[in-house]
């Protein structure tokens, strides 16, 4: 198991930093700043989910707000595309309004329910059930609304939702027509007399039992292997397998104990099973165990990316345990009830832990909603703030010494630049141009395609753009010219100008962008040694540079550059001798250097440059 922060021995994480860790990012950093570092991160882990979820404000605040915990609200097929249609806030108090309405029916049902069996009210069994009814029909209505943004949304096609994801509704709303059609049926069938439909139960359970196997078919889509893999992979860790596939496997098992609890509630009121209340329950004493050992395995996914310690996995299984052993203790009076009648507990206290249990969502849904939407307000206003205040850097522009909140630079250090030399910062997202603005007058400078300010780097099927990296550019031309202007002959060490700024050739594919000085000038001058002989430097030759390879040698990237300074010293003195000062120079980013002096006794007429 890799070492992770615990609260023994290393600070907690926060919550929502591994998205923006996978971007090479330390907040506090805005959407705008996301999108410009987005093309100069390298193709590292699953960067592209971190960069779906951070390029847009409204998820960003939202996973700003809740982390890890929202994540799966924020990239769901069925609530993802409400985030980008009714915004952060919009569909946050949407959510909130939405399950407090279905906390609050079930509520009225269950109450219904207990006031009816203990003859506190005569209403009929369509009257109990309504309420029952109004939740079946909202649930129905969510998902095929959700089902019409995720097929008629122009946004959802542009990044790409697979096709499994656009399915995650339709399962949904399936499961809600059968859970809808049981308390219809069950309700307008049995009337007021259930002893007039014995023998049919079986038949209208069908139906929930459709609904479970839909429901858990339809949740195998976010709880496949891979997906949870990729979701607590950081850096070199390497997740649990038992936990990548246990909540695969929890799917399955919740299936197949919904359809024994229905079935056997069915044979039971049928008359087929003889058993008592007490055993017919076991399926759903079975089911409470198995969301127990589900929220461990949840909880253990945070775990692994470091938002929660120890102590936080044991908080979680504890208040899982505890919510689900008080629906146990409900479900054992209602048994009770059953068995031996309402002289020994009445139906309506049977189900006071039931009433708990609602109440206190709702209660949590509400604090949610408040809490939600302020703390959106306020990231809200960071981000203005920010945005106020940062000006993108310069693309490979000389001196250019503007940096993001990175990885590599622990305090995140926002350094702004001259608007000047920039073209005007908030025209970044409305302009024609790449989402990288490209520093006019540097030459070879070109730009890229352009971007709207939310159109994320991608094709509209779904699979990466190609994407200008220093990998894929030359630095250098293939071939350079060997001539030399007569300033070049004056100089000691050639046209310093062409030096740093060498012509560029086109590609048919990728444009080639230019080098800034800083980088080119690691090494500062090149050295020059003492004379062996009485001589002195007749002639010198101009740095010759060349990219190191990318194939053969033993780098990670494959992308770094070299250029070597070799300059021959002649012997005016004497007919034959040369001595010959070569110095090889490698990117400032890798911070390395590599000196070679060799001594020849060949006569030379002329300095040569030639790479290494």
């Amino acid at each position: 198991m890799p070492t992770l922060p615990s609260c023994d021995n290393k600070p907690l994480h926060k919550r929502n930093w591994r998205l923006y860790y996978l971007l090479d990012l330390i907040a506090p950093v805005t959407a705008k700043q996301i999108k410009w570092n987005f093309r100069k991160v390298t193709l590292r882990h699953h960067y592209y989910q971190a960069y779906l979820v951070l390029y847009s404000k409204s998820r960003k605040f939202l996973y700003d707000v809740t982390g890890e915990d929202g994540y799966g609200f924020i990239s769901s097929g069925t609530w993802g595309p409400f985030v980008n249609m009714c915004g952060a806030k919009g569909a946050t108090v949407f959510y909130c309004l939405f399950m407090i309405f279905q906390m609050i029916m079930l509520l009225l049902f269950f109450a219904f329910l207990g006031a009816r069996i203990d003859r506190r009210v005569g209403w009929n069994w369509q009257h109990v059930a309504t309420p029952l009814i109004v939740f079946g029909i909202a649930a129905l209505a969510l998902s095929a609304f959700a089902i019409i943004v995720n097929f008629l949304t122009r946004r959802t096609y542009a990044e790409g939702m697979s096709v499994l994801d656009r399915l995650s509704p339709i399962g949904n709303c399936l499961a809600a027509v059968f859970y809808f059609c049981l308390p219809i049926v069950v309700g307008y069938r049995i009337r007021d007399d259930p002893l007039s439909q014995v023998g049919k139960f079986t038949t209208y359970m069908s139906m929930p039992i459709m609904g479970d196997i839909l429901y858990y078919a339809t949740s195998l889509i976010w709880r496949w292997p891979r997906r949870i893999r990729l979701q607590m992979k950081v850096d070199d860790n390497e997740p649990f397998p038992a936990i990548c596939y246990g909540v695969f496997v929890m799917g399955f098992l919740n299936m197949g104990v919904g359809v024994a609890q229905w079935a056997c509630i069915g044979q039971k009121l049928d008359g087929h099973i003889k058993s008592s209340w007490y055993l017919v329950f076991i399926p759903f004493i079975v089911r409470c165990v198995l969301r127990i050992a589900e929220a461990w395995m949840r909880s253990m996914m945070k775990y692994t990316v470091g938002v929660r310690t120890s102590m936080g996995v044991a908080f979680d299984t504890i208040g899982s345990f505890f919510v689900n052993g008080i629906l146990l203790v409900s479900l054992y009076f209602v048994a009770v009830r059953i068995e031996r009648g309402q002289a020994k507990v009445r139906l309506g206290r049977a189900l006071i832990p039931v009433y708990v249990v609602l109440t206190y969502i709702i209660l949590a849904l509400i604090f949610t909603l408040v809490y939600v939407v302020r703390q959106v307000e306020r990231k809200r206003a960071i981000e203005a703030q920010i945005n106020g205040s940062w000006t993108p850097p310069p693309e490979r522009a000389e001196g250019a010494g503007n940096e993001t909140g990175s990885a590599s630079h622990p305090s995140g250090p926002i350094r702004s630049v001259s608007k000047a030399s920039q073209g005007g910062w908030n025209g970044l997202d409305t302009q024609s141009a790449s989402s990288a603005a490209a520093v006019e007058g540097q030459p070879g400078v070109r730009r890229a395609p352009p971007v709207t300010a939310d159109e994320p780097l991608y094709g509209s099927d779904g699979e990466y753009e190609v994407f200008y990296t220093d990998e894929e550019d030359d630095l250098f031309p293939e071939e350079e010219s060997t001539e030399t202007s007569s300033r070049s002959d004056m100089e000691p060490y050639g046209n310093r100008q062409e030096d740093e700024a060498p012509g560029t050739s086109s590609s048919s594919q990728h444009p080639r962008r230019s080098i800034p000085a800083s980088h080119l000038s690691a090494g500062g001058p090149p050295r020059s040694a003492p004379a062996r002989s009485a001589g002195t430097a007749s002639e010198a030759t101009p740095r010759s540079r060349r990219r190191a390879p990318s194939h053969g040698e033993d780098d990670t990237d494959g992308s770094y550059y070299s250029y070597t300074e070799q300059t021959t010293y002649i012997d005016e003195e004497s007919d034959e001798g040369s001595y010959t000062d070569e110095t090889s120079y490698l990117d400032e980013e890798y911070e390395e250097g590599r000196t070679s002096v060799t001594a020849s006794s060949e006569f030379a007429s002329t300095a040569q440059s030639s790479p290494r």
